[in-house]
């Protein structure tokens, strides 16, 4: 039975608990510590299972599990509402990185954008830009 609001620990414990093909033993790891990351807490060196990766694993792990989080909140509805996700270079600049999204028509993102913004929390920090999001006009 898993308890929807720690499925985050329970995916990273079946991660690393099980044998994935092509993967080593620690690319597992980083995979499960992704999975660990895409909620609630930030990585953190008081973490047992952030601390035991490399310096170059951890800056990998906090990159990835930063687009899975915004990835995440993006699909709160979990109806496909965000049909892709694009940079806007020329939306961009040293302090701001600006990300047009093209949804499904009529679509509603009130609260993917709300979810997101509040997981922005780790991208901003990994990257040091605030998160921009931009939807694209429809019509």
């Amino acid at each position: 039975m898993i308890e929807a609001r720690r499925h985050h620990k329970h995916s990273y414990r079946l991660i690393r608990e099980t044998k994935l093909p092509d993967f080593s033993d620690e690319e597992r790891h980083e995979i499960a510590c992704i999975a660990r990351y895409h909620r609630r807490a930030l990585p953190s060196n008081s973490h047992e299972e952030f601390t035991s990766l490399s310096r170059r694993a951890r800056k990998r792990v906090s990159i990835l599990a930063a687009f899975v989080r915004i990835a995440d909140a993006l699909d709160y509805s979990h109806d496909g509402r965000v049909l892709d996700i694009t940079s806007v270079p020329e939306q961009c600049d040293d302090q701001t990185w600006t990300l047009s999204l093209k949804t499904r028509p009529l679509a509603d993102l009130d609260a993917e954008l709300e979810h997101a913004y509040d997981k922005a929390d780790l991208f901003e920090k990994v990257f040091k830009h605030k998160l921009q999001l931009v939807v694209q006009d429809n019509s």
